[in-house]
């Protein structure tokens, strides 16, 4: 590799920007940040207990402000969130609660690659032929190895520049 190319990596990697210069973007939570949190009858959310096993579930709400929170976290720029939709870890009607434990920015062509799995696996369970733990177990492994998606042109602020080649 030539020493431009390699100065522009090692400037790229000092500033923490090397995945932003070729548009990377969060494809999947950080567990440090979104381990998963799970509804309970104290919740300030909780609604009702549902299915066979008496899984809490809570309402939908999470405000505006918890949102930016959220993006803030994970450094995802004003002007990028309109690709983003922040996503329950674990799913609310799989008993995850509306926390910040609970919550990630998912690009939307991240989600897109398990369009119907949720809708599934909330399909199962509610008829009694899955339980939670397993729901919740397909769920989560979908989303922590999800498959190669298009990079973003809009992340973290950084244009995306993609691969300087070596002069010949």
């Amino acid at each position: 590799m030539q020493l431009r190319s390699k100065a522009i990596i090692l400037i790229f990697s000092f500033l923490g920007l090397a995945p932003a210069a070729f548009g990377a973007f969060p494809t999947k939570p950080d567990p440090d940040m979104t381990a998963g949190d799970f509804c309970d009858n104290t919740d300030r959310d909780f609604m009702e207990f549902r299915y066979e096993e008496r899984i809490a579930i809570c309402k939908r709400d999470v405000s505006w402000h918890m949102k930016s929170h959220i993006y803030d976290a994970y450094s995802i720029p004003e002007k990028c969130r309109a690709e983003y939709t922040i996503d329950h870890f674990v799913p609310l009607s799989m008993g995850g609660s509306n926390e910040p434990l609970n919550l990630w920015p998912e690009h939307k062509s991240v989600k897109a690659t398990r369009q119907n799995l949720e809708q599934e696996m909330y399909l199962e369970l509610n008829r009694g032929n899955i339980s939670a733990e397993h729901a919740v177990g397909e769920v989560v492994t979908a989303k922590m190895n999800p498959p190669p998606v298009q990079p973003s042109k809009c992340h973290r602020g950084v244009k995306f520049i993609g691969y300087i080649p070596e002069p010949r």
